[in-house]
């Protein structure tokens, strides 16, 4: 699970209903800039290009949508992040870049907005990243991204050979990994639902399976906990568990839970269960 102060209400908002904690950003994004003069894993880095392609599943547990939701509150497919000490430079559609210039008086370095209809932002992207000099800081491991705006950034800007480019994972996980009151709040609470979840279902179900000798596939156990924990069985599921109701209005399900059993079981957050 996933708990934390509802930045957007819902997944399910148009992009242009979509407000943003412009004191949160303002307060994370300036650790960011403090960690990368500190960060043995930030520092050597002169510019950090953060690209973000299409999502699916699995992209989700990537730290370029974990950085996006922990700076705005919102996972954005198809939105390119340049940043240098002095500039914030977004690519991406015209929506989203709506949505992100709400934080611009927020933002202590210069914002840059790039729309990607712009026929010459690519060129702009490409001379301030050159500019900068030194070596490009990326997350080597999520440089394997689809997605049309994606595919065109990487073509037109980004060396062909990213041998050299920095690899920021360290930092970017160090920086995300430090927690304000509010955020160690928001863990232990979805902790406790976690946690109640697999006494008070989870447990019970396959307690009963056992007793009365039936078989329970792990879909039927992966299914009824799903739903459980459902947007529109949330609140008296947490009722019935004894757990305010309130945190209805906050929590929502990261990823599906994984539920397996023995020797061969492999975590993966888009795996089907049988």
């Amino acid at each position: 699970l996933e708990f934390r102060r509802v930045l957007f209400r819902s997944h399910h908002l148009h992009m242009g209903d979509a407000t943003v904690d412009k004191e949160a950003f303002q307060r994370r994004f300036d650790s960011l800039l403090a960690l990368w003069s500190t960060s043995k894993d930030l520092s050597d880095a002169s510019v950090l290009v953060i690209p973000a392609g299409k999502i699916d599943s699995e992209d989700r547990a990537k730290k370029t949508f974990a950085l996006q939701r922990w700076l705005f509150g919102w996972a954005m497919p198809e939105t390119i992040f340049v940043i240098s000490k002095a500039k914030l430079a977004v690519l991406s559609s015209k929506k989203k870049l709506e949505v992100i210039g709400q934080v611009k008086e927020h933002c202590s370095i210069e914002l840059a907005l790039c729309n990607k209809d712009d026929e010459t932002v690519l060129e702009t992207l490409k001379k301030m990243i050159n500019e900068e000099g030194g070596k490009i800081g990326v997350l080597k491991n999520e440089l394997t991204q689809t997605g049309k705006i994606y595919t065109k950034f990487m073509e037109g800007c980004m060396p062909k050979n990213l041998s050299q480019a920095l690899d920021i994972s360290g930092g970017v996980a160090e920086c995300l990994a430090v927690k304000d009151s509010h955020e160690v709040a928001c863990a232990e609470k979805a902790s406790l639902i976690v946690a109640t979840a697999m006494e008070k279902k989870v447990t019970n179900v396959i307690t009963q399976a056992i007793d009365e000798n039936k078989l329970k596939t792990h879909a039927a156990l992966t299914k009824s906990t799903k739903d459980a924990l459902d947007e529109d069985n949330i609140t008296r599921t947490l009722q019935l568990w004894g757990i305010p109701t309130d945190y209805a209005d906050h929590v929502e399900v990261a990823t599906d839970p994984v539920i397996q059993s023995g020797s061969q079981g492999k975590f993966n957050m888009s795996r089907t269960f049988t």
